[in-house]
């Protein structure tokens, strides 16, 4: 939690990165050098950190909240079952598959 705070509070690319290596302790995707290198071009590009900062900043939502909001079609792409909460990505991509299948 310090390096996501520390990432926000100073703007640094590099506290940002280390942050991002450490969300992904276990199996890093087979880019992953890729994806780092992609991130830091685009937050060294002017107004990109301030947005990323800004979105640190904005007050939390339950995205199942805002659900009812959603008036098009949504697809959702969750990857692989997500390691700490595998239950959750299938409970929020079930409604709209069958929403889907029904349409």
């Amino acid at each position: 939690m310090r390096l996501l705070f520390s990432a926000g509070i100073f703007g640094s690319v590099d506290l940002w990165a280390a942050y991002l290596d450490h969300a992904y302790p276990v199996v890093k995707p087979t880019d992953w050098e890729q994806q780092i290198a992609a991130m830091r071009a685009n937050l060294t590009e002017p107004g990109r950190m301030n947005a990323l900062q800004a979105m640190g900043r904005s007050a939390p939502k339950d995205a199942g909240a805002c659900l009812a909001d959603v008036h098009c079609p949504a697809l959702i792409v969750a990857g692989s079952p997500h390691v700490q909460y595998p239950e959750q990505v299938a409970d929020l991509l079930l409604p709209f598959l069958k929403q889907s299948a029904e349409a």
